[in-house]
């Protein structure tokens, strides 16, 4: 080896070792986190509206929501709730995992195949591939189903699987409502999909009517989810970067109503099932699904 090739490599290792170790420890904060976080019992992220709604309830709630998680955002944020905690997966989209985070974290497509590259891969997903699990190509024996990597954690895993951009079908519903009744107290419940906006907003609102529904105005429990940092799922503006349309957002508003007058109803929650209230009240020729 020259002398010149021994004095470069002098440089470049210790610069490619620093790189490297820098990626590493940056990794390792992303994958401790559960990006879009909120919980009931944070405080709200702007005092500057008014009037604020009210807080009644919302505390003993013991709800959270964020975007598609990680094995170690869950452990980081939910391990020491002293209490038993359920994740619900709102995702009916494909999705998988390897070594506890997202198969999109090392450049697979999570809706095909175990191994499967994504359309545009990048050099920085062989490297996470290379560091974090030794490997460069991997296969169906080293994926992971949400489901594992929430239980390893000793978490319950439940599955109500949702179409994105879409209010939750009757049948749905009904399950959602019969799983969180079925949920022994004290206990905590964490609720995501893959963005952590739309359905996970409408299942922490949900939560919060079929809770404090009939106490609270529906105007406060959404207002206040938003504030905690949830969807305003009152406002229906279509923004330059939304992915919905205006009546995709004015169906899901007119949906959360229909649940609140269906909460507050003599005949409603407690007495008839959803899917036969919202049948009889004509819910969904109103609100489209």
């Amino acid at each position: 080896m020259s002398q010149n090739i021994k004095k470069l490599l002098k440089v470049l290792l210790p610069c490619l070792i620093v790189f490297l170790s820098g990626m590493y420890i940056y990794d390792m904060q992303k994958m401790s986190e559960l990006p879009r976080f909120r919980s009931t019992d944070h405080p709200f992220k702007t005092t500057s509206v008014t009037p604020l709604p009210t807080r009644k309830g919302l505390e003993i709630l013991r709800i959270s929501g964020s975007r598609r998680p990680t094995q170690g955002g869950l452990k980081k944020n939910l391990g020491s709730m002293g209490m038993p905690v359920y994740s619900f997966d709102l995702q009916q989209e494909d999705h998988y995992y390897i070594n506890g985070s997202p198969a999109r974290w090392y450049g697979y497509d999570s809706a095909a195949e175990a191994g499967v590259n994504m359309a545009i891969i990048g050099t920085r997903h062989y490297i996470r591939r290379l560091i974090h699990t030794g490997k460069l190509v991997h296969t169906k024996e080293d994926m992971q189903t949400e489901k594992e990597i929430t239980e390893a954690l000793g978490f319950k895993y439940i599955g109500i699987l949702q179409t994105r951009h879409r209010i939750p079908k009757a049948e749905q519903v009904d399950q959602y409502m019969d799983t969180i009744n079925s949920i022994p107290q004290p206990s905590w419940i964490h609720f995501h999909c893959n963005g952590g906006r739309s359905r996970t907003s409408l299942a922490m609102v949900m939560y919060d009517i079929m809770k404090n529904g009939r106490e609270v105005s529906v105007e406060d429990i959404v207002k206040r989810q938003h504030l905690l940092g949830s969807e305003d799922l009152f406002d229906t503006r279509v923004w330059a970067t939304s992915t919905y349309t205006k009546e995709m957002l004015e169906n899901r508003a007119e949906f959360i109503k229909a649940f609140y007058r269906y909460v507050n109803d003599p005949e409603g929650y407690g007495v008839t099932k959803w899917s036969e209230w919202s049948a009889k009240h004509k819910v969904y020729t109103v609100v489209e699904l």
